[in-house]
């Protein structure tokens, strides 16, 4: 609880399929409404700023300040999208993209675009090998809005230790 953050509420609300297609590709989709509604201004420049930076954030003038204020709100669209190929078994691969609002740390919220790639290898024993690759695009929200691209790769390994317990990396 902070006086210089708005209270938020999120709505989602659509309809979904998870459809195996054949026995070997599966489909999930989802889509619906989303609304990210907050209650005031926040202000993101009072705080850390202001107590990183002092001077400066007093030699700013009542309009820049402004600009660390945010008092947006999001209607929008989410969806997810995830199409899995499985031929056998000790190999899986898939799609990913997706579009969502999440919350904010220096806003109110940020528009975010997920793109991946990836699979799953399991023909070690007991052992699952999973690289994946992946962009993602964002928007901030409020006066002080910016953009990103972001592209990466990752690799994780699971042991399988019993039918239960797992250990990753």
């Amino acid at each position: 609880d902070d006086a210089d953050r708005s209270d938020g509420d999120n709505l989602l609300i659509g309809p979904y399929i998870d459809w195996d297609i054949t026995p070997y590709v599966n489909m999930y989709l989802e889509v619906g409404y989303q609304a990210l509604k907050f209650d005031g201004t926040s202000n993101y420049g009072g705080g850390f700023f202001k107590e990183t930076n002092p001077e400066l954030f007093e030699s700013l003038t009542e309009e820049e300040r402004e600009l660390f204020t945010d008092s947006s709100d999001s209607d929008s669209l989410y969806f997810k999208f995830q199409l899995t190929h499985t031929p056998n078994d000790i190999f899986e691969h898939g799609l990913l993209a997706s579009k969502t609002s999440e919350l904010g740390f220096g806003t109110n919220f940020y528009d975010l675009y997920h793109f991946e790639y990836g699979f799953t290898y399991k023909g070690i024993a007991q052992t699952d090998i999973s690289p994946m690759i992946f962009y993602e695009y964002y928007e901030t929200s409020g006066e002080f809005s910016e953009q990103a691209h972001r592209a990466g790769a990752a690799v994780g390994i699971r042991y399988h230790l019993t039918t239960s317990v797992t250990l990753g990396l």
